[in-house]
């Protein structure tokens, strides 16, 4: 059995080698702010769960339609990760209806549908990217990254490689 109380604990540190609010708030206002919108509830917490294993990331909400992700009380959404079939309000309709509420966001598609027929319609509604959800978590994170930094991200569905496209 191990002995646990020879562990050290952030109280038992110095307090300058404790974290400060004012360094923690620094922190999160400089990480990309991501809002996850899936109703199947396994694809949204996986979701989540990939997008924060990445240090630069951080879910600050998810919603399982457009209408309660909009409804949410965010000052700021970077990316915006959508699926394409959710009840209500859809995710081609959704792009616009959340570039209107968080104009500076990025929509990310994340879905089960095959860029080849839908990857040209999210474009031209306003998407900054588009992954199957069959992606690897490498994939996701890799295109969070990307379509923050201003490109866009599509994924082939016949290798599943990202493809770069200039802005």
């Amino acid at each position: 059995s191990r002995d646990w109380s020879s562990d050290v604990c952030s109280s038992d540190l110095p307090t300058t080698a404790r974290p400060t609010d004012a360094s923690v708030t620094d922190a999160l206002d400089t990480m990309v702010h991501v809002l996850v919108i899936d109703d199947q509830p396994l694809v949204r917490e996986g979701l989540e769960g990939i997008i924060d294993g990445h240090s630069a990331c951080r879910v600050v909400g998810s919603a399982d339609s457009v209408e309660s992700a909009v409804a949410l009380d965010l000052d700021r959404v970077d990316v915006c990760t959508l699926d394409l079939s959710l009840p209500g309000i859809g995710g081609y309709e959704g792009i616009g209806v959340l570039t209107a509420r968080w104009p500076s966001t990025r929509v990310l598609i994340v879905t089960m549908h095959p860029e080849s027929s839908h990857g040209a319609s999210c474009l031209q509604r306003g998407a900054a990217g588009f992954v199957s959800k069959g992606a690897s978590a490498d994939a996701i994170r890799n295109a969070v990254t990307r379509v923050v930094a201003g490109d866009k991200y599509f994924a082939a569905d016949r290798d599943r490689k990202s493809t770069r496209l200039n802005s």
